[in-house]
């Protein structure tokens, strides 16, 4: 072992000796259910967002999501600026990706401390508002 480098794998080891297999399992599942909680979310905004990809929006199927979420608003105004509206607000943090060569909000549930229906709740408010705002601001 290296004496120069820190132990990397010490974070990982500690969860997996504190935890054990069936403990780390629920927290990964309990991730799971909370990023398809925001895929719900999303969807329930109407037409202003779309999951990416879009298939996985029109069939409105869960079983691909797994930790993170991937979508853009549908106008393009406001899909150019979505990421910086999102985190302004400081309830939720989202990381800009690209898809099809177009702007995207990418949301990775990495804390087994998420709780889905919390996280419906804020996305769902947190969209929807900003939506609204931005029609209200080209009108």
């Amino acid at each position: 072992m290296e004496n120069s480098r820190r132990f990397r794998a010490l974070p990982v080891y500690a969860v997996l000796v504190s935890e054990g297999r069936d403990g780390m399992s629920k927290m990964m599942e309990k991730m799971v259910i909370t990023a398809r909680a925001v895929a719900r979310a999303i969807r329930s905004c109407g037409d202003d967002y779309m999951l990416l990809p879009e298939a996985a929006s029109a069939s409105g199927g869960d079983e691909n999501i797994h930790m993170v979420v991937l979508f853009r608003a549908r106008d393009d105004a406001l899909n150019s600026v979505l990421v910086q509206k999102i985190n302004k607000s400081s309830e939720w943090y989202v990381s800009g990706s690209s898809w099809d060569g177009k702007p995207a909000v990418r949301v990775a549930v990495s804390s087994w401390r998420a709780d889905a229906e919390d996280a419906f709740g804020v996305v769902q408010k947190s969209l929807v508002a900003i939506a609204q705002a931005h029609r209200q601001s080209q009108s």
